[in-house]
């Protein structure tokens, strides 16, 4: 079978999003942050690949090449965000940009492509993976990079491989190191979840926060009827849901399903939209540095 990185991170996320994609080949329409992400790498692809940068050119070359895809307010937004940002990036070591790979597992293929590839010595590769958005990802146990190490020390035969999440909105780096030692352990890793995707036959559901994003979420009978059950509307506005959570809050059901779920459906949509704070009469919110809801209910103790 073949697989990438994406089709194994919709699986780990949900088993039935894995079958309404996969198996079922429901299309689904692609996100604002996933169009951004799209043309932002495509940008810094051509850039990487320029003695003198002209952004009037590439500017140009994009429209040219994206614009029977994407709009063109989406085009431009991109191009002016990487001219902000272009001047940081060095591009002394690259040696790829966009590296298709396809590597076997076992008798499966894992194809993929890695935004970039800069060599430091005759042993020594860096791999990085570009990201928007300022949310982190885990550096440690990142499926990711664990397979793009791999594709790397397979292409190149190196001996150590860095591998790199750089954020373009913040300009901040988080990286990892694994050597040549550690592929067998890796190629195990990477083993255990195809292992998990071929012998599921069922693909349950796994309800959750990511459910309110997902693109199948109106046609999920398992969500749907979740929603009944505890009487919640996602359409909802913001305002209405942390009223509902307030209320909640005040009748002390900490632990119960639906004030849990109505924490990470508000801390995740006052993520969406950058808030920090949300305030009515009865009460104000506030997002805590890790994405958690403190309360401040008004002329009363918290």
């Amino acid at each position: 079978m073949m697989f990438s990185y994406s089709k194994i991170s919709v699986y780990n996320t949900c088993p039935l999003q894995y079958k309404f994609r996969y198996i079922d080949r429901i299309n689904v329409q692609q996100s604002a942050s996933q169009v951004r992400g799209y043309i932002i790498h495509y940008v810094l692809h051509k850039i990487a690949h320029m003695d003198i940068v002209d952004f009037e050119i590439v500017k140009n070359e994009v429209i040219k090449d994206l614009s029977s895809k994407y709009s063109l307010d989406n085009i431009l937004q991109a191009v002016k965000d990487v001219e902000k940002w272009y001047k940081k990036f060095e591009f002394v070591y690259t040696i790829e940009t966009e590296k298709e790979f396809s590597i076997s597992i076992g008798d499966d293929i894992i194809v993929g492509s890695i935004d970039r590839i800069d060599k430091l010595d005759d042993e020594t590769y860096n791999v990085i993976d570009y990201k928007t958005g300022t949310s982190e990802y885990d550096i440690e146990n990142s499926l990711q990079l664990y397979i793009y190490a791999l594709a790397t020390f397979r292409m190149y035969d190196a001996q150590k491989v860095i591998v790199s999440y750089k954020y373009i909105d913040n300009d901040t780096t988080t990286s990892n190191t694994y050597f040549s030692y550690e592929i067998e352990n890796i190629e195990n890793i990477i083993k255990s979840y195809i292992y998990a995707i071929k012998n599921d036959n069922v693909y349950s559901p796994r309800i959750g926060i990511q459910c309110v994003f997902c693109s199948f979420n109106s046609i999920c009978k398992p969500f749907q009827t979740y929603l009944a059950m505890h009487n919640i509307n996602i359409n909802s506005s913001l305002v209405e849901l942390a009223q509902e959570y307030v209320k909640n809050y005040l009748r002390q059901k900490y632990y119960s399903q639906l004030h849990e779920q109505l924490q990470s459906i508000i801390s995740a949509s006052m993520l969406n939209t950058n808030l920090n704070e949300l305030e009515t009469d009865e009460f104000k919110l506030f997002l805590t540095p890790t994405k958690n809801i403190k309360i401040l209910i008004k002329n009363k103790k918290e």
